[in-house]
Order: structure tokens, then C-alpha cells, then sequence
């Protein structure tokens, strides 16, 4: 949490050095890379948000099936929300929104016109770092971050809008890297911390156990009572594909994150630097979104 508050502090310490620096200008093969780059992760924090969202209210809806399967529970064991805290879920969405802030704001470095957009974005970028950094992240400092941001369009970004564009990098590369790694627990299956996704899964599991203890039990059971265990069948095994084929994509899409933010800071030092790794991350977040969108209804 701490390198946010290294971030603006050595950005301030800089703004005055850039001052005595010669003006560089980016190439349009680096002004590509920057914008492709930018857009794939503002494209990823919204996806997270859109996620994270659609991640609690399938849980919750999994937990209600499997409440009504189960005659023996009462209405004081309904514990549909225990898993899905709104505190929690809140930061998750906060971290997914900063990292789309964080692209936000690097295209619309890139842009010709950028004092504007910087305005909103800084907003947004402050706000939502403050609910992910709680007590770390006061108001004397959130302030200072957007003030920070919006003196970027006032005073030297149109003249050293390649110097402002690599520091901003250079400083958040290792909190993209944190926030990468925080959406990796809940939009993946890799790791031993318990995400929303593995939970997800689990809850799927469950439920599609507890539909097959009614449905293999014959003529025990009505065909109503049949039918809301094959209702619940069916919901248990679209998560359950939904999953299979949306968790790949999304792992694929955050380690092509990860190479790409180790990778964007040289193609802004060098002009010469190869640029795959960038391609490749654009490529992989627009198929994981092609996923999602394709089980969004």
C-alpha cells in the first residue's frame, strides 16, 4: 500500500526536474503501444467490475437453490449473503476500478486534448485508491494525488508528454502489479487463497450434489419437487461451464498484464523495443471478453 505514497511523492520530486529537461516526443509506434496498452487495462478494470459483481449475485443465487432443496433447513439457517460481504466485495470493486482509472489516465495522456479527461480520471483515481488503501490513504494525501494528476495537463504534459507519460509508468508499475495479483485471487482458480471464483465453483458443486440426491432418488419425489432440482441442475451446470471456459481466459489475460507492464516502460525508453508482448495482452483481454460477453445474459 505504501508504494501509492512513494508514487506521488517522487511524481512531485520530479515535476520540478522535468522542468530543466529537453522536450522528447513519443513516436507513433510508441504512442501505439501506449494506447494499446492503456486501453486493454482500462478494458480489464471494468471487465473485474462487471465481474465481481456478477460473481456475488451468482453465489447468492446458487445459495438460495440449494436452500430450497434442502427441506430440513429453516428460515434462521437462510445464509444466502455470509460468503459475499458488501465490505469486502467494495474493495474488490475499488481495486478494479483503480486499475481502469489507471488506464483511463494514460490514454488520455496520449490524447491530443487531455486536460479535460485528466480532471475526471484524477477524480476517479483518487477516490477509488482511498477505499482500496483505507486508514493508509488520508484526505491530505488523496487530495494531493488529484491535484497532483490535474497539474500534469496545466503545466508540463503538453510540453513533455513523453517524460510525464514514463514516470507515471515507471512509479505505478509495482501497484499494478499488487492490483494484478489481488484480481487474479477472485477472477481465477490459481492460488491457495479462496477467491470468488473458487467459491463460485464450489458453491456450483454443491448445489449440482445436492439436485442429483433428488433427481437419482425416483419416484421418493414429486415431479415438483423434480423439477426445481432439475431447475437447479441446469443453473449448476451453466456455472460450472461458465467457469471452465471464462477462468482460463481470464488467468491468460493477467499474466499477459504482468509481462506487458514489465514490458511498456522499455518501449517508452526505447523507441526501438519490440512491442509483442503488448499485442499479445490487447489480443488476450479482448478474447476473455468475448467469453463473458457470450455468457452475459
Amino acid at each position: 500500500m505504501t508504494l501509492f505514497l512513494s508514487f506521488f511523492r517522487c511524481l512531485a520530486l520530479t515535476a520540478v526536474v522535468m522542468a530543466l529537461v529537453a522536450c522528447s516526443h513519443l513516436t507513433s509506434s510508441q504512442q501505439k503501444s501506449t494506447r494499446s496498452y492503456a486501453k486493454a487495462t482500462a478494458l480489464l478494470g471494468n471487465f473485474s467490475e462487471a465481474e465481481f459483481s456478477r460473481l456475488r449475485r451468482d453465489i447468492i443465487a446458487l445459495r438460495s437453490s440449494r436452500f430450497a432443496l434442502r427441506n430440513s433447513k429453516k428460515v434462521a439457517e437462510a445464509d444466502f449473503f455470509n460468503l459475499v460481504y458488501g465490505t469486502e466485495l467494495s474493495q474488490r470493486l475499488s481495486a478494479a476500478a483503480a486499475l481502469a482509472a489507471y488506464g483511463e489516465l494514460l490514454q488520455a495522456l496520449v490524447r491530443e486534448d487531455i486536460e479535460d479527461d485528466l480532471e475526471d480520471v484524477a477524480e476517479k483515481l483518487a477516490d477509488h485508491t482511498a477505499v482500496v488503501l483505507g486508514d493508509d490513504f488520508n484526505d491530505r494525501q488523496q487530495k494531493g494525488l488529484q491535484q497532483l494528476v490535474e497539474g500534469l495537463g496545466n503545466f508540463w504534459v503538453e510540453r513533455k508528454r513523453a517524460q510525464a507519460i514514463t514516470e507515471i509508468v515507471s512509479r505505478y508499475q509495482p501497484v499494478v502489479a499488487q492490483l494484478t495479483a489481488l484480481l487474479a485471487t477472485d477472477l481465477t482458480l490459481e492460488g491457495q487463497q479462496r477467491g470468488l471464483m473458487q467459491l463460485y465453483r464450489s458453491e456450483a458443486k454443491s448445489l449440482r450434489n445436492d439436485s442429483y440426491t433428488i433427481i437419482n432418488s425416483g419416484a421418493r419425489y414429486s415431479y415438483a419437487e423434480r423439477k426445481v432440482a432439475a431447475d437447479a441442475l441446469l443453473q449448476a451446470e451453466q456455472a460450472l461451464q461458465r467457469i471452465q471456459r471464462l477462468t482460463p481466459k481470464a488467468d491468460s489475460a493477467l499474466q499477459a498484464l504482468q509481462r506487458a507492464n514489465r514490458q511498456i516502460l522499455q518501449i517508452l525508453k526505447d523507441k526501438h523495443y519490440q512491442t509483442r508482448d503488448i499485442k499479445d495482452y490487447a489480443r488476450k483481454i479482448r478474447d476473455m471478453v468475448r467469453v463473458y460477453n457470450a455468457f452475459a445474459a
